[in-house]
């Protein structure tokens, strides 16, 4: 969930710069926030934030705003060799997919309306998804505005979404899942440069 970092839709400097767009539709902030500019100048390019992860990976002492995810970059870089600078699109299930994973959880999901309704009743203005993942990451519930899905979707940030450690890296959904506690994952604290521009606050459910 979130917004755009400074207004409208523009790709960050460094995707541009080194060609690396996501394949897809253009892309657009679904799940943006602004956040501080402390470790911002490891992500000049793709390289230097791959870097900075396979330090860490290595065990170096991690940057500052990064200590509270070095773990968890630890375990994507060396337990499931997620690649920093993979620029594939990310994974959304089909439908029946998406049916049958939330089929046992339905009673669950549906407890959960009032509460999904009242989150995004306070998050929507600021052009936030809300997201309502399984165990495995999948996005087996949500809301956003239906006439951005296509941006969402290019995020992941959508129904369908996949968001385990394993399959992206360090993440808000994931890396609360792996780590069994609240996480916010701030831009550059992905471990993936392409999810740089956006920002995942999850709970544990």
């Amino acid at each position: 969930m979130g917004q755009p970092a400074s207004g409208g839709t523009r790709e960050p400097y460094f995707l541009r710069q080194h060609g690396l767009i996501r394949r897809g539709a253009s892309p657009s902030y679904g799940e943006v926030m602004a956040t501080s500019d402390s470790f911002a100048s490891s992500l000049d390019t793709f390289g230097g934030h791959a870097e900075l992860v396979y330090r860490v990976a290595e065990g170096q002492t991690p940057a500052l705003g990064i200590e509270q995810v070095s773990t968890s970059w630890q375990r994507s870089a060396n337990m499931y060799g997620v690649n920093p600078v993979d620029n594939a699109a990310p994974r959304i299930l089909t439908h029946q997919e998406v049916k049958d994973l939330r089929e046992p959880l339905e009673d669950l999901v549906l407890s959960a309306q009032e509460e999904i309704d009242r989150l995004y009743g306070l998050v929507r203005q600021a052009g936030y998804t809300i997201l309502f993942c399984d165990t495995a990451g999948v996005a087996v519930e949500h809301r956003g505005e239906d006439a951005e899905a296509n941006h969402f979707e290019y995020w992941g940030t959508w129904l369908g979404g996949v968001w385990s450690e394993e399959i992206e890296g360090t993440n808000g959904i994931g890396t609360c899942i792996a780590e069994e506690r609240p996480v916010t994952v701030h831009r550059g604290q992905h471990t993936s440069a392409v999810l740089a521009p956006l920002c995942s606050a999850r709970t544990e459910g």
